[in-house]
């Protein structure tokens, strides 16, 4: 039997996670709460959002809106995911979601003052990818920004588990490499040439969640404690590309 497409194998694997998903980053997960939170802190920055309208796509089960209900008071919000019960799992109102793609939303706002992508690009290909680029060129307001996160080639953390990929698949289990679908890594250096020419300009780059490959496995606590002290400790970009396996970057139109 043929393997389902991608975004459809994507979509099933995440509807089976829905209903436990917020555990996998609440405080009984420690790294994983802190690789989460700090790639949604690093994705808000410090950016006032009051009365900004706001696009989330991949939203998942929420966790963006409930950061920004709880310090902005008044903003215009839209989500949109492929799993649907990925979204019912969240608060955000019914009248705000969107289930399904960016290219089927036929109802989608003119405009928004930032999108964010969180999370997403990994399990799209690059032709998807590239299109999700375009629909947010047309729809992102002037002044506005599109917020991406992106799984790091680059990282030490990405290469082992590309080397050990076909041996985790003979273990059982739910993580990302064990499942059928592709995960799409990129390098900071490829990616901001392709953004460049295809008229997006890089504003902040953040590199997500410094830590050691594998150290999860064995203690999670003491992972999250690791990952933090290299954050404070390691300011050289060239550990950072490699200890953290993710980066977010901020873009504007030019």
């Amino acid at each position: 039997m043929p393997k389902p497409p991608q975004l459809e194998s994507v979509r099933q694997y995440f509807d089976g996670l829905a209903a436990h998903y917020s555990r996998r980053y609440s405080t009984q997960r420690p790294y994983l709460s802190y690789w989460f939170h700090e790639r949604c802190d690093q994705a808000l920055g410090k950016k006032n959002y009051t009365n900004k309208r706001i696009l989330d796509v991949g939203a998942g089960n929420g966790a963006l809106y409930t950061l920004l209900q709880q310090n902005f008071s008044t903003f215009n919000y839209c989500a949109t995911d492929t799993s649907s019960a990925m979204l019912a799992e969240s608060t955000i109102p019914n009248e705000q979601r969107w289930v399904g793609t960016l290219h089927n939303w036929e109802s989608a706002p003119a405009q928004f003052d930032h999108i964010f992508m969180l999370g997403l690009v990994s399990y799209l290909e690059p032709e998807d990818f590239f299109n999700h680029l375009d629909w947010a060129q047309k729809h992102l307001a002037l002044g506005g920004s599109l917020c991406i996160s992106f799984t790091n080639r680059a990282s030490w953390d990405y290469q082992w588990r590309r080397a050990l990929k076909p041996l985790l698949r003979l273990m059982p289990g739910q993580g990302v490499v064990q499942q059928v679908f592709s995960v799409e890594a990129h390098k900071l250096e490829t990616i901001s040439g392709d953004l460049s020419h295809l008229g997006w300009r890089i504003d902040q780059v953040g590199y997500i969640a410094a830590s050691i490959p594998f150290l999860q496995h064995f203690s999670e606590v003491w992972a999250a404690k690791t990952g933090r002290w290299l954050n404070r400790r390691v300011r050289s970009k060239w550990w950072r590309r490699r200890s953290c396996p993710e980066f977010v970057l901020h873009l504007e139109r030019v």
